[in-house]
């Protein structure tokens, strides 16, 4: 019901139009065969996928281990106290505990964050423009 509501909802604001006219503008901009990846340009990727993923993992980390210390003081107080209701309880304090963890994290993070993408960028456009060695230094 969902997938219909959101296909709906899709097609009524036109979005398969502006998503056909992107596919359309991308062969405008970058026509079939005129672009390859040479292995620089895929070391470079390689490299910034790699580094997306570290820098995911190193951001989900303190929510990971927060959320299994909350688990365990949570079974904890599950087996010393057997009456009180832990699931009741544990959804209202893993909520709280981990809206604080994301807000903390992120107000931390948030400049590490920015100068990743921006390093990220600007490594992707200078390796995507700058023409190869052999460019630059034809062979007579």
């Amino acid at each position: 019901m969902y997938f219909m509501l959101t296909l709906v909802v899709f097609l009524g604001v036109g979005g398969h139009r502006v998503m056909l006219e992107g596919v359309r503008d991308s062969f405008e901009y970058l026509p079939l065969m005129t672009v390859g990846v040479d292995r620089t340009l895929f070391d470079t990727l390689a490299g910034l996928l790699g580094g997306a993923t570290v820098l995911a993992v190193r951001l989900a980390a303190p929510m990971l281990v927060t959320m299994l210390v909350v688990d365990l003081v949570l079974g904890l107080v599950g087996k010393t106290m057997p009456q009180m209701n832990v699931m009741a309880a544990g959804l209202t304090l893993r909520s709280m505990v981990g809206m604080v963890i994301v807000i903390a994290g992120l107000s931390l993070t948030s400049g590490v964050i920015r100068d990743s993408i921006t390093a990220s960028m600007r490594t992707a456009y200078t390796t995507w423009t700058t023409p190869p060695a052999t460019a630059l230094n034809p062979e007579p």
